[in-house]
């Protein structure tokens, strides 16, 4: 009987060990599955992203400024993931994107600008008309003398000169040669090396938010990034140095509520609790700088689009601007309010200085 016992026993135990040790097996084979599943997930977001980006003149992104629309950004850059499947906040998204371009401005991997002459504006729509009095200018953008001031730029000495650029000609019958409407609102300092930002609506908005307008076909050349640029090019022919002196961008009265918003989390990922941003000097948001859950403010405010068509226009132009990084992105109110939350007026300087 001692024989049939012990088979009995060893019967009844080896199937148990047995299956301890495959699910064992199990475990440690779904977990690499898992690691493995994530892996390849990461590249392809990462590839898609990158994609999207290089992609961008393809389609509209960062077409307006001030005003700015998802309907007119890139699609595969605002669409929710379909892995993982939860949602990212709108911070997240915005991280993500000024991930890739700040990658972009610093590897010098940006697709070559589709237009670099002058004359390409009125081609496709677009007039300039200029004012070089110190009236206009100060009247426009008076309400930050004395930051800009701090920056060694003055408004005064007839060196700034309004430029109203206008998508309101007609231009090419292929593309039903209506004109949008659409605007963009600078003040341009190329002595002192600034740009100042101070109304945009661009094309994408206008058709979009516009019922008469509704069967307007975009033009091709609709970004900020190049009618700034090529409105700079030509404000600076035979100047070299002022073509690559550009040292200042900035954005007076951001009403972009996805800008406004990624502002107001990162300050509090920074210590400003309140998230307003505070009187000028304001706050500046530094490269490298990591700060709550590991994500990176700086990146995310990159990101945004009222930052991101600079760095489109700085990566994309470096044979005339020459290699350029963004130092820091400096925020702050010129409501006068001293932060409280009604009324507040955020205004965007970003520094610029070579790679």
């Amino acid at each position: 009987m001692l024989p049939l016992r012990n088979t009995h026993h060893t019967t009844a135990i080896m199937p148990s060990y047995n299956l301890r040790r495959a699910n064992l097996v199990i475990t440690i084979l779904a977990g690499l599955l898992v690691i493995a599943i994530s892996t390849i997930t990461c590249a392809f977001h990462s590839t898609s992203l990158t994609t999207s980006i290089i992609a961008r003149d393809a389609t509209s992104q960062f077409d307006d400024a001030d005003l700015y629309e998802n309907s007119t950004s890139l699609p595969h850059l605002n669409a929710k993931p379909v892995w993982p499947p939860w949602s990212k906040s709108p911070y997240e998204i915005y991280y993500g994107k000024g991930c890739k371009l700040w990658m972009m401005l610093q590897e010098g991997t940006a697709p070559a600008a589709k237009y670099n002459a002058v004359d390409d504006l009125a081609e496709w729509g677009w007039k300039n008309s200029m004012d070089w009095s110190d009236a206009t200018v100060k009247r426009v953008v008076g309400s930050i003398e004395a930051p800009l001031a701090d920056q060694g730029v003055t408004l005064g000495g007839g060196i700034n000169v309004n430029v109203q650029s206008d998508h309101s000609e007609p231009y090419g019958e292929e593309n039903g040669g209506k004109p949008t409407k659409g605007k963009y609102y600078e003040v341009y300092n190329p002595a002192q090396g600034a740009i100042i930002a101070y109304r945009n609506y661009g094309p994408g908005y206008v058709v979009e938010n516009n019922a008469a307008w509704g069967d307007a076909a975009l033009p091709d050349l609709k970004n900020w990034s190049d009618v700034v640029f090529l409105t700079w090019l030509s404000l600076t022919v035979g100047n070299e140095a002022q073509r690559k002196g550009l040292k200042i961008v900035v954005r007076v009265n951001v009403m972009n509520e996805d800008t406004r918003d990624v502002i107001e989390e990162a300050l509090r990922k920074e210590g400003v609790a309140s998230g307003n941003a505070p009187v000028w000097p304001g706050h500046v948001f530094e490269p490298g700088k990591i700060s709550g859950k590991g994500l990176k403010p700086f990146q995310a405010v990159l990101g945004t689009p009222n930052v991101g068509g600079i760095v489109w226009m700085l990566a994309q132009h470096i044979d005339e601007l020459d290699k350029k990084t963004i130092t820091g992105i400096r925020v702050w109110d010129k409501s006068g309010l001293d932060n409280q939350d009604a009324g507040v007026l955020p205004c965007i300087m970003v520094h610029i200085g070579p790679a």
